[in-house]
Formats: structure tokens, sequence, C-alpha cells
């Protein structure tokens, strides 16, 4: 039973980990990836890419907080709040 558990964790921090095929077409994604939990432009550039590119509104709005997060003093990310109501907005309805 506890094989299954840690074989069942293990493709969960798998899938976690895994990068999405879909940004491989877009330049500069693979860095922003990379930076993205620790620089709040990374985190925007990928949630823009996700928003206005590839169309996947739960992944733009998980970057999209987690840029407002990184930084949310930095006049450029003042507009992160709007953006995020908007999109979820037009997500939910």
């Amino acid at each position: 039973m506890i094989k299954y558990i840690l074989l069942a964790l293990l493709l969960i921090n798998i899938n976690l980990n895994a990068s999405d095929i879909r940004l491989e077409r877009y330049a500069n994604t693979k860095t922003w990836l990379q930076d993205a939990d620790s620089n709040a432009d990374s985190a925007y550039n990928l949630g823009h890419t996700y928003h206005k590119k590839i169309k996947d509104y739960d992944k733009a709005l998980y970057w999209y907080k987690k840029a407002y997060k990184l930084d949310n003093k930095d006049t450029d990310i003042i507009y992160y709040p709007k953006k995020i109501k908007q999109l979820f907005l037009k997500f939910n309805s």
C-alpha cells in the first residue's frame, strides 16, 4: 500500500513540475518558467502568454496572481489586480 502512495506522490510531483508543451512555441518562455517563482516580470509574462496566446485562463490567472504577490509595489504591477479581475470575470461568465 505504501508503495502505491509513494508512486502516486511521485507522479503528482512530476506533473506539477513538468513544463507545458504549449509554451515551447513562444520565445523566452523557458527562461520565464525558470525565473517565475522569484521574478514578478517572468510570472507576468507567463500569465500574458497563457492569457493572450494560449487562451488558458486558469494558468493565466495563476501566473498573474503570482506576479502580483511577488511585487505589488512596482508601478507597472499595480495593473495586475485589474487584469486579474477582468480575466476572472471573462473566465467565469
